[in-house]
């Protein structure tokens, strides 16, 4: 009998990434894939590494993030663009 593996990837950086190769600009700021920062609602989805060091973390709300990083650049999730980056 064969050795089960398992494989584990963490694409938690993978939307932020995505919308930085989409604007390249979006590399030099603090970004998260959220909801809509306009209606003060929703939760981080994804965030680059600039916003990581300013304490962003996945899964907070908008506001949470914003109170620790007020230069966040939020741009809202693209899902249908996403599900199509992953069935190339």
């Amino acid at each position: 009998m064969r050795e089960r593996e398992i494989l584990h990837c963490d694409i938690n950086y993978c939307y932020a990434q995505i919308e930085e190769n989409r604007q390249p600009q979006l590399k030099r700021v603090p970004l998260a894939v959220g909801g809509s920062a306009q209606e003060r609602r929703g939760i981080i989805l994804a965030k680059n590494p600039l916003a990581a060091q300013s304490g962003v973390k996945t899964g907070e709300t908008l506001q949470e993030a914003l109170g620790k990083c007020p230069s966040l650049h939020i741009v809202p999730p693209d899902f249908d663009r996403y599900d199509g980056m992953a069935n190339r």
